[in-house]
């Protein structure tokens, strides 16, 4: 392997990590929302996060989506107690969508808004399906089936959004 296919290669899996970043971001915003709206608790930016066990205001340091996570052993820093994997699940599950449609769109042209348009439905998704499902407590099967049905019907959606791009000459 020449020293230039090296080179290509690490930049793609930066942009790989990057978009893993953003939508993992992305996600870990929604479990603000998905704690927060059924409760009627602002999200508007001037309360900070807390442990819900303990109560104690979470630094910037434990907000990093999955790594804050695992750094911690899914443990609260302040108080011990266990957090809630689902949080790193809802945050895995953003960055995963985010690499898929970065590899199956590519960084090109109007690549942008299929891929924005499939991240806020995808978000939009997660959202419904877990208040939902906290609400009629749904076991996690039923959730994960109905989760993977509205991200299948999602990304067919997307695709064909895609292929409309193209087939107008948009991309």
């Amino acid at each position: 392997m020449a020293l230039w296919d090296i080179v290509i290669l690490i930049c793609r899996i930066f942009i790989c990590a990057i978009i893993f970043a953003i939508g993992s971001s992305v996600f870990s915003f929604l479990n603000v929302l998905i704690y927060r709206l059924p409760r009627h608790i602002s999200f508007s930016g001037k309360e900070r996060s807390r442990c819900t066990s303990c109560g104690h205001e979470l630094a910037s340091k434990d907000l990093i989506p999955v790594y804050s996570w695992i750094s911690l052993k899914g443990r609260c820093r302040y108080c011990g107690e266990r957090i809630s994997a689902r949080y790193t699940v809802v945050e895995l599950i953003g960055g995963i969508v985010a690499l898929v449609q970065v590899l199956l769109y590519g960084v090109r042209g109007a690549w942008l808004l299929p891929f924005a348009i499939s991240l806020l439905l995808h978000a939009a998704a997660v959202t419904a399906i877990f208040i939902i499902s906290d609400r009629y407590k749904w076991r996690r099967g039923l959730t994960a089936i109905i989760a993977s049905a509205a991200f299948i019907i999602i990304q067919i959606c997307t695709m064909l959004l895609f292929r409309g791009f193209i087939h107008f000459g948009i991309t």
